[in-house]
């Protein structure tokens, strides 16, 4: 069953977002939601083809806020859903001044993350 995993990293600017693009907010919120409910359907992340989301690197998804209302800031939030562990993490929202930081800090989330997986299966082989 699926899980999800809020950083703190997320969570910081999502307070910020809300007050400033609160129907922005609504639509990311809105699109998450939909994400998470394909994954607890059985479907995998490659199934999932909506038109808000967009992939990035490493296997990091960028959700936008399409949907109703005025927008007055593109706003992307990067999740990673992990396959292995059933978590989707949330990891950072952020808009065009910090995407390509934003990018780059998820990929080494999943890069480390994907390591400490690796060790954690390479300790239980012995």
């Amino acid at each position: 069953m699926w899980e999800v995993v809020a950083c703190a990293d997320y969570e910081k600017r999502a307070k910020r977002f809300a007050k400033t693009n609160r129907q922005e907010m609504l639509n990311v919120s809105d699109n998450l939601a939909a994400y998470f409910s394909a994954l607890r359907l059985g479907l995998k992340p490659p199934q999932i083809i909506r038109g808000f989301v967009h992939h990035e690197p490493h296997g990091v998804k960028a959700l936008d806020a399409s949907g109703p209302g005025k927008h007055k800031k593109a706003l992307r939030l990067y999740i990673y859903p992990d396959e292995q562990s059933k978590t989707l993490y949330v990891l950072i929202i952020g808009d065009k001044t910090t995407q390509r930081d934003d990018i780059k800090q998820c990929s080494e989330f999943v890069i480390q993350l994907l390591k400490n997986q690796q060790s954690q299966e390479n300790k239980s082989d012995y």
